[in-house]
């Protein structure tokens, strides 16, 4: 056990491979402060057909897929107030068919294949 709490947890990639949510949410919850702040960047499951084909809802490694949807009731279940919930980088239709090959990973893209989420513990 950690015996500290603090202002900012990061998770970026690992998310998606979590099979027990309760158990993640409430050990990282756990370990912040009052206030604090929970940061996610996953894969944007908007277009998990266009990446895995036509049976997306399991894939290994992949255990769960999230949307920007996802993360409103997330919030809401676990405790957090949704601060920062938003999409990067091409949409991965857009990178398989050769589209918008000059957008960055910062760049902001309702589609994009990278979701990134912050959360406030309330």
């Amino acid at each position: 056990e950690i015996p500290t709490t603090y202002d900012l947890l990061v998770s970026s990639h690992a998310l998606e491979h979590i099979s027990n949510l309760d158990e993640y949410f409430n050990k990282f919850r756990n370990l912040l402060n009052s206030g604090g702040y929970l940061y996610f960047e996953i894969p944007n499951s908007e277009e998990r057909d266009v990446i895995f084909g036509p049976k997306p809802d399991f894939h290994l490694p992949h255990t769960y897929f999230y949307s920007q949807k996802a993360f409103e009731g997330i919030a809401e279940k676990y405790g957090f107030a949704l601060v920062f919930n938003k999409t990067f980088s091409r949409s991965y239709g857009e990178r398989f068919a050769g589209e918008r090959t000059q957008i960055g990973s910062m760049e902001e893209n309702p589609k994009g294949a990278y979701l990134r989420v912050l959360l406030r513990k309330i």
